[in-house]
């Protein structure tokens, strides 16, 4: 890793599993907060499956400016922490656009965030 992330920004990254901590997959990652003093971030999942009928979730519209390659989803209920050692690089940032449905989703699927 070459800089620190910042929110809003698309990171491909090492993500673990929730219902398996020790596996870990690459994958990108949408970074909702970054602590330099404690080397982690709190990220929410990226896939290329289609949203499902579940709070919290969206399609990203601008898949040019996030870094991404396919139809991808964001699943704000699959928020967790991780070291900044699993996070590979930067690969784009959320449009404004996908930021306000990123904003909405972390409301609806109950995440509490100071930003």
């Amino acid at each position: 890793m070459t800089a620190s992330p910042e929110p809003l920004e698309v990171w491909l990254c090492r993500f673990r599993f929730l219902d398996a901590p020790e596996v870990k997959k690459v994958r990108p990652a949408v970074i909702l907060e970054a602590d330099e003093g404690a080397l982690v971030a709190v990220a929410v999942k990226v896939t290329s499956h289609a949203p499902r009928d579940e709070p919290g979730e969206f399609e990203v519209a601008d898949l040019v400016r996030a870094g991404l390659l396919r139809r991808s989803t964001v699943r704000c209920s699959q928020a967790i922490e991780m070291p900044f050692s699993d996070l590979i690089r930067r690969i784009g940032e959320l449009a404004p656009a996908d930021a306000a449905k990123l904003a909405d989703g972390i409301r609806e699927a109950g995440i509490a965030r100071d930003a």
